[in-house]
């Protein structure tokens, strides 16, 4: 499991589920949890699945992003749906959790904010996670 954010108030961690040779893709289980003064969530996206290159990119822009003052990176599923969003302003940054059901009868969305410090941890534990892709 990657957890790529752990504090007591947001928790969002990737846990592998299948790996697909023949794709090349992926499947996670998303897990985001929210714990502030007066609200709590928890959104769960299940087998949710990425192709390689897509998790490559993200790697490598959110290595980008630590050196610059502002922009976004976008982690998108497999069908090119964004399922996380970290965007920088300065010393803040903004995570957006997106879950979309493949029926396209909803949508849940989590945004919270953190600070751009966070950037540096989060590549660090995606860069010392034992990748099969």
């Amino acid at each position: 499991m990657i957890e790529l954010c752990k504090s007591k108030e947001f928790v969002l961690t990737l846990d592998p589920v299948e790996v697909e040779e023949r794709v090349p893709a992926v499947s996670f289980d998303v897990v985001v949890e929210m714990n502030l003064s007066y609200q709590k969530a928890r959104l769960e996206i299940q087998a949710c699945w990425f192709g390689n290159d897509a998790l490559n990119d993200f790697e490598s822009r959110l290595g980008d992003l630590i050196q610059q003052e502002s922009g976004d990176v976008v982690l998108a599923n497999i069908k090119g749906k964004p399922v996380l969003t970290i965007s920088k302003a300065g010393k803040n940054i903004n995570f957006i959790i997106e879950a979309t059901d493949t029926m396209g009868l909803g949508k849940a969305r989590i945004e919270v904010p953190g600070y751009s410090s966070e950037l540096q941890e989060i590549l660090g534990r995606i860069k010392s996670y034992p990748k099969s892709w």
